[in-house]
């Protein structure tokens, strides 16, 4: 046949409840301890989100940075490509001329 659990005796429990203060102790010792070690990994998880955060804003900057550069060498480009055509087409005319001397 199986037993039954009996359930404690209401002394029991209370004896356990008040005993010498040791299991109230060491169960508000140890909520505390979890509480700070919660307290710390907020703290960390915050720092790791501030830290970045800030790297977010550096890259960012970084980006602006080089587009600025792109567009800048881009316009660079855009004005030595034009300034070569003229030379061509003035390279073309001048040699034109000098066949038409020929």
């Amino acid at each position: 046949s199986s037993r039954l659990k009996r359930p404690s005796a209401p002394w029991r429990r209370r004896l356990r409840q008040v005993g010498s203060g040791g299991a109230m102790d060491e169960r508000k010792r140890k909520m505390l301890s979890n509480r700070e070690s919660a307290r710390r990994s907020r703290m960390r998880k915050q720092k790791r989100l501030d830290e970045l955060m800030a790297q977010v804003a550096q890259l960012k900057k970084e980006n602006r940075q080089i587009l600025a550069s792109v567009n800048e060498v881009t316009q660079l480009y855009l004005n030595i490509e034009a300034e070569n055509n003229v030379l061509r087409a003035q390279a073309e005319e001048l040699s034109d001329r000098l066949q038409s001397l020929n």
